[in-house]
C-alpha cells in the first residue's frame, strides 16, 4: 500500500491523470490520501506496541490472533521470570 501511494503521488505529481487504473478500479487522489493515513496509523501501531512486521503478516484472522496470543504468552512469561527472579533476590537478602 505505502509503495502504491508514492507511485501515485509520483504520476499525479508529474502528470495531467486524475487517478490511475488497477484493473479494474481507479485509485484517486482522494483514495491515495486514505491510504497514506492508513499506513500512518498502521506504522504507528507496529511502533506503539512494539511489534514486528511479521507477526501481521498471515493471510487468515485465525494465525494472526495464534501469534498475538503466543506474543502475550511470551511477555507474560517474561514479566512472570522477572517477578520470581526479584522476589527471590529479596528472600535471599533476608536470609542473610
Amino acid at each position: 500500500m505505502d509503495a502504491a501511494t508514492k507511485f501515485a503521488g509520483t504520476v499525479f505529481s508529474n502528470s495531467p491523470a486524475i487517478a490511475i487504473k488497477i484493473g479494474t478500479y481507479d485509485l484517486t487522489g482522494s483514495e491515495r490520501n486514505r491510504i497514506i493515513a492508513i499506513v500512518m496509523n498502521y506504522n504507528s501501531l507496529i511502533e506503539k506496541y512494539s511489534l514486528t512486521h511479521d507477526i501481521l503478516a498471515t493471510t487468515e484472522t485465525k494465525d494472526l490472533i495464534k501469534k498475538i496470543k503466543n506474543l502475550k504468552w511470551q511477555l507474560d512469561r517474561n514479566e512472570n521470570n522477572g517477578i520470581d527472579s526479584n522476589n527471590n533476590d529479596e528472600e535471599n537478602n533476608n536470609i542473610e
